[in-house]
């Protein structure tokens, strides 16, 4: 045989029985011989057992076992041709992976001294899994388009219901219906006293609720009163008093401990006004500022209206300038315009309070400042209120948004005045009333404080609120609007 070159002639192919094989017919079915390889491409097959006697073409190892190969029929092992290491007689070639070579090579092709690798068999492609969901329910994806219509028309049915709800209330707030019947019943005013109420808050006063003082002027003043039939805020009201009254009757519609002691504040200048234009000699009295009595109330941290140092200015500029901004500059103005100074002012206040009825009010100045001297209570406050109403001049500057003051040499296109209250709400906010005007105020020792009148949409009625120690600047205006969506349109608040 020759093995030169890893394969075998056909001279030197034979099986044990010594039978030829015929060229290109390839290895004897039965009795086929393991190609060797070449030398040091595949290590050499183990042998196990101890070595027999053996002659030509038999097997030189008997192995205990068969453990490295299989046998051919007659369970022994051939010798390699010229007597070398015997090879395992396998009646299936062993599957032997070749190296990579470059270049695509045909299926079950076998290079030199490299076994012929059996062909491959194709995958099985086998069809996918069929899933069985309860009730014939459609996968994710195919519910994923239904779930979008249906968050579609569940956002469009809230909208038209809040839409539907908004006209209702609009329509509610038009039609309460008559003065007299249901317009009344409406008002929380007769709704009986929350649990928890003292008995200060229900207890009725010996003096009646439609009791009226009239004072020199020829005007009508509420004089302080309880009435049993008022409630007492609803809890949503942020500030700490507070009460609620209508105009001409004097009922009080509902209330939060209004006769504590309170500070007044910038709501000290309603009294002013009233003290300022009953006093006065005409509104077009001018007064030359300087900076004595500027620079005083600057220094303390008062608003200004900003009228500066030689800068003449008529009564009737300070007095929108005192209200408007709440200028406490153009409230000293006043005083020394009207009275010579302040002192003499504060006199004519404390006298016009006593004139009112009021007995737990104080003034120590006009401005408002802190002064442990200076107090009131929310039922008063509302009575100075609906007395300065009453008199035009005092309600159109309570009720003014904006105000230009003359040109001055110090201001030539003089100085825009607006409202701190009217810069803060339009005034029908509510939807059931409208507020006119007021007055707002704000120390420390008092918070935020508001006096405000309304007048009700469905019948004309005018109603006067004063709220004291809210806790935040805009707290009382939200205050105002709620009290009045509440007893005068009967609707809820949060």
């Amino acid at each position: 045989m020759n093995y030169s070159n890893g394969t075998r002639t056909p001279e030197a192919r034979r099986d044990h029985g010594g039978n030829a094989a015929r060229p290109g017919s390839g290895p004897a079915p039965d009795n086929r011989i393991r190609q060797s390889a070449p030398q040091g491409q595949y290590p050499p097959r183990r042998t196990t057992g101890a070595p027999v006697q053996g002659g030509q073409g038999q097997c030189a190892v008997r192995p205990p076992e068969r453990r490295d190969g299989r046998y051919d029929s007659r369970g022994e092992m051939a010798a390699a041709p010229g007597g070398g290491a015997p090879t395992a007689v396998s009646d299936r070639p062993r599957r032997i992976s070749a190296p990579p070579s470059p270049g695509r090579m045909n299926a079950g092709a076998a290079r030199p001294g490299q076994a012929r690798e059996m062909p491959r068999k194709a995958p099985i492609s086998r069809p996918a899994p069929q899933i069985k969901r309860p009730g014939g329910s459609q996968p994710p994806e195919a519910r994923s388009g239904g779930r979008h219509i249906i968050i579609a028309l569940v956002i469009l049915g809230i909208a038209v219901f809040l839409i539907g709800l908004g006209i209702k209330s609009c329509v509610a707030g038009k039609t309460a219906g008559t003065p007299d019947t249901a317009d009344r019943a409406a008002v929380p005013a007769q709704m009986s006293a929350p649990a928890g109420a003292s008995s200060a808050d229900t207890a009725p006063d010996t003096e009646k609720p439609d009791e009226k003082i009239v004072d020199n002027s020829g005007r009508t003043v509420l004089a302080p009163y309880r009435d049993s039939s008022s409630a007492s805020f609803d809890p949503a009201i942020d500030s700490e008093y507070g009460i609620m009254v209508e105009r001409g009757t004097g009922r009080i519609v509902a209330r939060r401990d209004p006769d504590a002691k309170v500070y007044p504040a910038s709501l000290t200048k309603v009294m002013s006004l009233i003290v300022a234009v009953e006093n006065c000699g005409s509104l077009d009295d001018t007064l030359t500022f300087t900076n004595a009595i500027i620079d005083p109330v600057f220094r303390q941290g008062a608003s200004m209206a900003g009228f500066d140092n030689g800068e003449t200015v008529t009564l009737r500029d300070m007095l929108y300038g005192m209200i408007l901004p709440s200028g406490a500059d153009a409230a000293e103005g006043i005083c020394i315009c009207v009275a010579g100074d302040d002192e003499h002012f504060v006199a004519l206040m404390n006298e016009k309070a006593k004139e009112l009825g009021l007995k737990k009010t104080h003034f120590a100045n006009a401005s408002g400042l802190h002064d442990p001297e200076q107090y009131s209570t929310c039922t008063e406050l509302a009575i100075i209120l609906d007395y300065a109403i009453q008199d035009p001049t005092c309600r159109t500057v309570l009720s003014t948004y904006k105000y230009t003051t003359a040109p001055t040499e110090q201001h030539p296109e003089g100085i825009e005045l607006t409202s701190d209250l009217q810069a803060r709400m339009e005034g029908g906010e509510s939807g059931v009333a409208r507020i006119l005007g007021g007055k707002t105020g704000y120390v420390t020792e008092s918070k935020y404080c508001l006096a405000t009148f309304a007048r009700a949409d469905a019948d004309g009625r005018e109603y006067v609120i004063v709220t004291c120690m809210g806790s935040g600047r805009w707290k009382p205006i939200f205050d105002h609007i709620n009290i009045c969506k509440k007893y005068i349109g009967g609707l809820s608040i949060e």
